[in-house]
């Protein structure tokens, strides 16, 4: 299952880690439907799928560009991850 893909592979990722240690995530458990507070966060967030990740900006804007659905290698999230990064910080 591509949830467990990323814990495993991409979110396990020292870099990964290191990368994220300036985010604040979160993480919501859509398995079996959810609890109706994960429902509504999906909804919020316009989840259609899992996993999806969302990257939110400061202002908690979401940032279009950095959305996936399905796995992502610890490789290709760093690149999202410091896409965000420069894109805030210009």
């Amino acid at each position: 299952m591509p949830c467990h893909e990323l814990e495993r592979f991409t979110f396990s990722d020292p870099r990964v880690s290191n990368a994220l240690r300036n985010f604040v995530t979160l993480r919501v458990d859509l398995s079996n439907g959810g609890t109706p507070g994960a429902r509504e966060a999906a909804a919020e967030f316009r989840v259609v799928g899992i996993p999806t990740i969302v990257l939110l900006d400061r202002r908690g804007k979401e940032w279009e560009k950095g959305r996936v659905l399905g796995f992502m290698g610890p490789e290709d999230f760093l690149a999202r991850a410091d896409a965000l990064r420069q894109r805030e910080e210009s």
